[in-house]
């Protein structure tokens, strides 16, 4: 067994499992917007959004464009599979068509956390 960097350490601490709406249980590891923007992992309108909401000068009392929504719909896979590194005990590495694949209610509460709008429940030892 290999030891843990510190950094790796105070990550896995940071790591909550937690049970969806479905049932399902999946690890999480919260990010950050900011985070998936130094990562590279928006593009094009996507990361004009990102950058926007990032900055928080986007508008979000409007209606929103069909080339919105579809940027905002990538974003927010982009955030779920980012946030997601296990289902039920086994490590994943989530696309953004296996986020567009999951239950909408899970997509929703998964997004709530990685957001910080739902508190995490508490580690435990």
């Amino acid at each position: 067994m290999t030891k843990m960097t510190p950094l790796e350490a105070w990550k896995a601490k940071s790591r909550r499992t937690i049970k969806l709406r479905s049932g399902v249980t999946v690890t999480v590891e919260l990010t950050t917007i900011r985070d998936e923007l130094l990562a590279g992992h928006f593009q094009g309108p996507v990361m004009v959004m990102a950058r926007q909401m990032e900055s928080n000068t986007y508008d979000a009392n409007h209606d929103l464009t069909d080339d919105e929504l579809k940027a905002f719909t990538e974003l927010r896979a982009v955030i779920i599979a980012a946030t997601v590194k296990a289902v039920e005990g086994e490590p994943v590495e989530l696309t953004l068509a296996d986020v567009q694949e999951l239950p909408q209610d899970d997509q929703d509460e998964l997004w709530l956390y990685a957001m910080r709008l739902k508190p995490l429940p508490k580690a435990t030892a």
